[in-house]
């Protein structure tokens, strides 16, 4: 009897020792997870550190006299303020000048780049490498790939562009005839090394943010299928990383025009959920395969028939455009106004901005979720919905205090 009960006895103790050795295995499973949350967390900390430091603290670049490369051709006197219109540059390639305040990724582009962008890259301290696609092979565009480094320029085709490769920064061009050209290393070596710093901390930053998103994605549900490039998932991931930066850059500008507790607060709560949440769009993208860039224009996503997005809050016919900003961002005036402010004043320009700011973000993430069933998007969509409509009403109060103060 008792031998024959000693089987299921042993069956039943390996079985309590393989739930045992499961339950450890997912305990420490979540335990690496929670870890790699704190550090993406830390890690969208620093971004935060880096980015404010190269959008809001950099000065543009002086044009290099120390260049000493024939057939070199130089410019000065360039301006360097954010617009929100189309610019009309003297150079093609443009040199410098006026640009839109979102800076071009560097990297290899396929289509023709924003120019505005591509010189707000420039300001950075980029080398933009343009070429006719009419005036080169395809084995010349591939040989001109592999002869530009990695970081620190942007890599695109340019329609009518007067000579097979024209290579510019700030300031500063050369026409070359081929990708053989040795002017072509000595252009790139000689002006990124004066403005190398710059994109240290802009490449630290994606690289930074890249991880961030990536710790964080695996904290989230598995997706079983991977969105396209002209999805809405997409363009939802790249437009919102654009509004949060803003938000970002806003509150940094606020925290050092301001003692007041209940600001400071506001701002680096807004500051730091913001990054963490960029970080996350950046790792969809990354993991998705996807490029951070887009040739789509910004909201292109909500193919609902109101191009100008002017229903949307935070918008009003008097807004810009789909050709210059997304609902709800600040123009560059607003921006240097707040900039210019200090103590109360700079704390009611910053709540006149962040308020619609914040609407349209919580209107965009509502958006999303009418286009898209993917869990780790509408997770991160919904939870913006919730948090940014939560800090409006807040945000109104604060405002009412300082317009109306007791």
């Amino acid at each position: 009897m008792a031998g024959g009960t000693d089987p299921e006895r042993a069956r039943q103790q390996r079985a309590a020792l393989l739930d045992q050795h499961w339950a450890a295995d997912a305990r420490a499973t979540r335990r690496r997870r929670l870890l790699a949350g704190a550090g993406a967390v830390t890690a969208v900390a620093a971004v935060g550190a880096l980015v404010t430091v190269a959008v809001i603290n950099d000065p543009p670049p002086q044009a290099r006299e120390d260049i000493e490369i024939a057939g070199l051709q130089t410019y000065e006197g360039l301006g360097n303020s954010h617009v929100e219109t189309a610019v009309d540059y003297e150079q093609s390639p443009p040199v410098g000048g006026d640009h839109a305040s979102d800076w071009l990724n560097c990297g290899v582009y396929t289509e023709p780049v924003p120019e505005e962008n591509a010189v707000h890259a420039l300001e950075h301290g980029a080398v933009w490498a343009a070429y006719d696609p009419s005036a080169l092979s395809e084995d010349q565009v591939a040989e001109l790939r592999q002869a530009v480094p990695d970081t620190y320029v942007v890599l695109s085709p340019y329609e009518d562009l007067g000579a097979p490769i024209m290579i510019s920064a700030w300031g500063a061009q050369v026409a070359l005839d081929s990708p053989e050209d040795e002017r072509l290393e000595q252009f790139v070596t000689k002006s990124s090394a004066g403005h190398r710093g710059r994109w240290v901390l802009l490449v630290l930053a994606a690289v930074l943010l890249v991880a961030a998103g990536w710790a964080v994605g695996q904290l989230s549900a598995p997706t079983s299928s991977t969105p396209a490039e002209g999805s809405p998932e997409a363009g939802f991931a790249r437009d919102m990383q654009t509004h949060h930066l803003q938000a970002v850059e806003m509150s940094s500008l606020v925290r050092d025009r301001t003692e007041d507790p209940e600001i400071r607060r506001l701002a680096y709560d807004i500051s730091r959920t913001q990054q963490q949440q960029a970080g996350q769009m950046y790792g969809w993208l990354s993991v998705w395969g996807l490029p951070q860039a887009s040739s789509q224009p910004a909201m292109a996503w909500m193919d609902d028939g109101d191009q100008n997005h002017t229903s949307m809050p935070g918008m009003d016919s008097t807004s810009p455009g789909p050709d210059a900003r997304m609902p709800g961002m600040a123009t560059a005036e607003q921006l240097a106004e707040l900039e210019d402010a200090q103590g109360q004043e700079a704390e009611r320009l910053y709540l006149e901005l962040m308020i619609p700011h914040h609407q349209a973000g919580a209107a965009m993430a509502q958006a999303i979720l009418e286009h898209t069933d993917n869990p780790v998007v509408t997770s991160l969509a919904q939870s913006i919905a919730t948090s940014q409509t939560s800090e409006i009403k807040y945000m109104e109060d604060l405002l009412e205090k300082r317009r109306n103060p007791s």
